[in-house]
């Protein structure tokens, strides 16, 4: 992940996350990104863009991973270590302190966003939890906007940047309040509303039946073309081997004074060629009865 990173900030002219959505926005900023390409020829890449793709998450995905399986395997030590007494505030420190590598310089910013949201994490659960034990409502409140937080996280993107291009192109010639007040209300519910229903929408086709069917389609594909590779590889073992006995016999008619060791090899090949045969029988009986079943 991080030298993932270092290559987008050094060579495509990137910004972590942190950068645009830090915390303390009055703190002027000291550093800024290369901007030593044009826009045309790193557009897809350049800013906070590189930081949107998987590499640039590892870290994250491999922390929660492991978290889930320590909450699986040792839900007793890992729940002692994660909401001990300190451990919010612990939290918090480390994200308020990460927000500095926004401001040391380039080298930061590779390990800004990891940092930040390791804390952010910490302290988010720990609030949580203390939610959960303080004010069961609340908890239920935060608890189903986090089961929400998923959908909207995927849906929300597309209409967060085109209702505010659709709102200045609107607005272009016109300067009154009320006329700008109007339109801004308009789109920003109906940016609510795409957001709800598309949400929704994903939500509904999570819970079904679909996801499975694909995933089964999918993983299905993958087997038959193990085994097609597998029967490939037989059948090509018993073509070599029926090429090596014909080519033995032809040199058991050539070279008569080696009789006795050429029918001897002839009897290993024609063992070796009968025992691939059952291999290829064996497999194809396997597969037409995960078929039956």
């Amino acid at each position: 992940e991080f030298s993932y990173r270092a290559i987008a900030i050094y060579a495509l002219d990137g910004e972590p996350i942190g950068y645009s959505e830090k915390f303390v926005k009055l703190i002027p900023n000291s550093v800024e990104a290369l901007n030593r390409h044009p826009n045309w020829l790193f557009e897809v890449f350049q800013h906070r863009a590189p930081f949107g793709f998987i590499p640039s998450r590892l870290t994250e995905f491999g922390l929660g991973m492991m978290a889930g399986f320590a909450a699986f395997y040792k839900p007793r030590q890992f729940d002692r270590i994660l909401f001990s007494p300190y451990a919010g505030y612990i939290g918090f420190g480390i994200w308020l302190a990460s927000q500095t590598l926004l401001y040391v310089g380039l080298w930061g910013w590779i390990f800004a966003d990891c940092a930040i949201s390791f804390g952010l994490i910490i302290w988010l659960l720990n609030f949580a939890r203390f939610c959960q034990k303080k004010s069961g409502r609340l908890f239920q409140v935060i608890a189903t906007l986090g089961i929400w937080s998923y959908y909207i996280y995927l849906t929300h993107h597309p209409f967060a940047r085109l209702f505010p291009q659709v709102r200045n192109l609107l607005l272009a010639d016109r300067s009154s309040g009320l006329v700008r007040l109007l339109l801004f209300s308009a789109l920003f519910a109906l940016t609510l509303v795409c957001i709800g229903v598309t949400s929704w929408l994903l939500a509904k086709f999570d819970r079904s039946q679909y996801p499975e069917i694909i995933m089964s389609a999918i993983v299905g594909g993958f087997q038959k073309i193990v085994w097609m590779g597998q029967l490939a590889k037989l059948y090509g073992l018993w073509i070599l081997v029926s090429l090596l006995l014909i080519c033995s016999v032809g040199s058991f008619t050539k070279f008569a004074p080696t009789q006795f060791e050429m029918s001897k090899k002839i009897e290993n090949l024609k063992k070796q060629q009968h025992r691939i045969s059952g291999q290829i029988d064996d497999l194809l009986h396997l597969r037409s009865g995960k078929r039956e079943h």
